[in-house]
């Protein structure tokens, strides 16, 4: 199961601590599966993890945030 407010909790601990991220939102999801391994071995590249993804995303926010906020 992909916890996305655990794995914020997990990723950004201080920025969950200090309310600039509130993880107060929610978001439904449609679970599904692919296989990728001839994508990846077309291309030469691998997908990324679901907590890399959502590291990045987070991370622009963050940044957007704190641009805001000065």
């Amino acid at each position: 199961e992909r916890d996305v407010k655990e794995i914020c909790r997990k990723i950004f601990p201080e920025e969950v601590k200090s309310g600039m991220l509130p993880l107060e939102g929610s978001l439904t999801a449609i679970k599904w599966r692919l296989e990728a391994q001839s994508t990846e071995d077309t291309f030469g590249w691998q997908f990324t993890s679901f907590e890399e993804s959502l590291r990045g995303l987070v991370s622009q926010y963050l940044q957007l945030e704190d641009k805001s906020i000065r």
